[in-house]
């Protein structure tokens, strides 16, 4: 450890022990509940203190955040590069807080001058760099370190106040900056405290949300407003479920009929993601701390592919069979062969350590009548689809391992007959809230699992009913409380996992099964039973107060709708003192 980190690590860990002692000094005092009611936090930290003085706080209209020299030493210079930007899109989202009234010090406001980032450590001494592929980019993985301090002090004689944020990394610093700007009232532009200690960590390292972009394509626009969304609650991973057998809407290079005959528009290619916007993709989300897990489903939902590579198909004869119910034939060898060229070109496309192989929804139907299928299997003793399935898998995970990737796969029927590959990462999904037997059998087996539940996917509208669940709600689209049914689920309900266990299940996610959402009503489809996940994945799990959860779920709904992000409405007759501006230019 340098000199300089010596430094920094000290000043947090006093600040840290101060602010803890603060914490539990006033906890009796409902000094935390205020931090919690009238702050309006969302995600609501850790651990949250404030102390009320006869001065509110506002920005000065030349405030600007900055960095410490001694963060300035440690950092390289691509670090440096991502620091600028996030502090200039936080700048931005400040400016219309500033306090640009010249009369700063009226009504005793205190404004702030500046906010001072103290970082620990730089990352690129401790190997969350690929520089082999990317030439020392900085890229988010499931080893960052989110953790932020926040920390206002001033008094009553002061004419000014400045704060500072202590992060370990510079992921943290995104995550204190975010909850830094949700401090101050939109319609005051102050906020009421002048003294505020925050220690803030995420509960889980896998924050996600998925995209489904085969059934319908979502425009660039919208997906970069998605990324804003998501790290507006603190989500740090977009799962990009490209791929399924509605549409292959993403160019290879190697393959370029995938997307020629594959997608929706194969004349004008324009519901098609080009590797520039691939790129811009992957970058918004890097300067967000998001990482893109790619999806490329297999061997089921596939049908997509087999128009214009039709080789990759089953040749089952029974016509009677839907075609998502044509898997890929997954006993030749040119299968195999294709699908290393096509994961080596996306595997250097997209740069997380994570890849998913989908499959789930695998009809062994169509392998079991198809007559060079089952002389295969015969040869080579597999006695059932689901040991087929297995054996494909094997194979997949093999090339991903070796390509330097950790692959996930959807729990499926087949792994419950055969197990799953070694290596692999197992997504839950099959289960209603509450019910974890398969998780925990898995997590039992040794594998790291992802949660998601169909309590979390955002097109069933009547999933959970009376008696399914561990609490009785019934979901409605257009319920003003639906919210709160996403708020209640946690993948931990009737667990019995011990601590160490625990730490396999590495995080959650809310899916966007796209069947009827596009660019037109996506963002309203995904917040604010987003924003309620949100909570749900950062926050520690005795946050679970509905009513303390209400009036901050409408304070963060507004933020969002102030800064250009159509959430829906979160109650009845709800309002925002600033509506959605909607843009639109007639004819």
């Amino acid at each position: 450890m340098r000199n300089n980190d010596v430094v920094v690590f000290l000043i947090i860990t006093i600040a840290s022990i101060i602010s803890i002692i603060h914490v539990n000094a006033t906890n009796n005092n409902g000094i935390v509940q205020k931090c919690i009611d009238e702050l309006g936090l969302w995600p609501l930290p850790s651990n949250c203190s404030v102390d009320i003085y006869s001065n509110p706080t506002s920005l000065s209209s030349s405030f600007k955040i900055i960095l410490s020299p001694s963060s300035e030493k440690i950092l390289s210079p691509n670090e440096m590069d991502w620091m600028k930007k996030t502090i200039d899109r936080y700048n931005n989202i400040l400016k219309s807080l500033y306090n640009n009234d010249n009369n700063v010090n009226n009504n005793n406001e205190k404004p702030l001058q500046e906010l001072t980032i103290n970082i620990a450590t730089s990352i690129s001494t401790i190997g969350n760099i690929n520089s082999k592929k990317t030439q020392n980019i900085i890229w988010p993985s499931i080893k960052d370190d989110e953790t932020y301090q926040l920390i206002l002090n001033s008094k009553d004689d002061d004419e000014s106040s400045n704060v500072n944020l202590f992060t370990n990394e510079i992921w943290g610093t995104i995550r204190g900056l975010e909850t830094f700007s949700q401090l101050f009232n939109l319609n005051t532009k102050l906020s009421p405290y002048s003294t505020i200690h925050i220690n803030d960590s995420p509960r889980f390292q896998y924050r996600g949300l998925m995209l489904d972009t085969s059934r319908h394509y979502v425009g660039m626009e919208s997906i970069q407003a998605l990324l804003d969304g998501m790290v507006y609650n603190k989500f740090n991973v977009l799962h990009w479920h490209i791929t399924d057998d509605q549409s292959f809407p993403i160019q290879s290079t190697t393959f370029p009929n995938l997307a020629n005959n594959g997608s929706f528009d194969s004349t004008y290619q324009r519901h098609v993601y080009t590797p520039t916007n691939v790129d811009s993709i992957l970058e918004s989300a890097r300067l967000r701390g998001i990482r893109v897990i790619p999806e490329f489903d297999m061997p089921g939902h596939s049908t997509s592919w087999f128009d214009g590579y039709p080789d990759l198909r089953t040749n089952c004869p029974d016509s009677s069979l839907k075609d998502f119910s044509k898997p890929m034939d997954v006993t030749k060898d040119s299968t195999y062969s294709f699908l290393q060229k096509l994961l080596t070109e996306m595997s250097n496309r997209f740069q997380d350590h994570y890849f998913h192989i989908g499959g789930d929804e695998v009809d062994g139907s169509c392998w079991e009548a198809d007559p060079a299928v089952q002389q295969f299997c015969k040869e080579h003793n597999i006695t059932s689809s689901p040991a087929l399935q297995m054996y494909f898998e094997e194979k997949i995970v093999k090339q991903l391992i070796e390509l330097g990737k950790i692959p996930i796969i959807w729990e499926e029927n087949f792994g419950s007959l055969t197990g799953y590959p070694k290596g692999a990462i197992i997504e839950i999904w099959k289960h209603v809230w509450g019910n974890n037997t398969i998780l925990e059998e898995i997590i039992r087996q040794g594998h790291e699992v992802i949660y998601t539940t169909p309590d979390w996917y955002l097109d069933y509208s009547t999933n959970a009913q009376k008696g399914k669940t561990p609490i009785p709600y019934t979901r409605r689209i257009d319920d003003s409380s639906e919210w709160k049914y996403y708020y209640q689920v946690d993948p931990f309900t009737n667990s019995t996992l011990n601590e160490k266990e625990q730490k396999q299940l590495l995080g959650a996610e809310l899916c966007s099964w796209n069947v009827l959402f596009d660019s037109t009503n996506l963002l309203s489809n995904i917040f604010p039973r987003g924003v309620a996940v949100g909570e749900r994945l950062w926050s520690d799990k005795s946050i679970r107060n509905e009513t303390s959860a209400a009036t901050r779920i409408l304070n963060q709904r507004c933020r969002m709708v102030y800064r250009g992000i159509p959430v829906a409405p979160v109650a009845m007759a709800d309002h925002c003192a600033f509506p959605y501006q909607f843009t639109y230019s007639g004819p």
